[in-house]
């Protein structure tokens, strides 16, 4: 009896201990929304926006993992037009000839789809200036 009480109270307790080790975005909503300087906002849309924080080091520590030598890729979610979290598969995409890319290697550029979308694609890169992105959809007119 005691066993069996043990091995039920263990497995939420494993579980919990489980979901601190779950990936937790690089990207924090902000409930102030430093919309001064945002020219091509009108007053509705800057009512309905969502303006997001990112944590760098947490994006950089996700895109650690990902090697172009070794084919791989990751799951890292952005926010998308409309504000929403969008996750996206994304690999490492090199633009720097290999001696260029050992003399910068903080530099890198990636590309991606959205997974539940593949013709929407993300192209960013990573550098000692930030993170600079673009995501076009083949679907929108905007």
């Amino acid at each position: 009896m005691r066993a069996k009480l043990q091995l039920v109270l263990s497995f939420p307790i494993f579980i919990f201990c489980l979901s601190g080790f779950a990936q937790q975005s690089a990207w924090e909503g902000v409930s102030q929304k430093p919309l001064d300087g945002i020219p091509f906002l009108n007053e509705g849309e800057a009512a309905e926006s969502k303006v997001y924080s990112l944590n760098e080091d947490k994006l950089r520590s996700d895109l650690a993992v990902i090697s172009f030598a070794k084919n791989s890729s990751q799951e890292i979610s952005f926010p998308d037009g409309k504000g929403n979290m969008a996750t996206f598969v994304i690999w490492e995409t090199p633009v720097f000839a290999p001696a260029l890319q050992a003399k910068y290697p903080n530099i890198r550029s990636y590309q991606g789809v959205q997974q539940d979308d593949p013709t929407t694609r993300i192209r960013f890169s990573v550098s000692h200036q930030g993170v600079q992105s673009m995501v076009v959809d083949a679907k929108s007119r905007e």
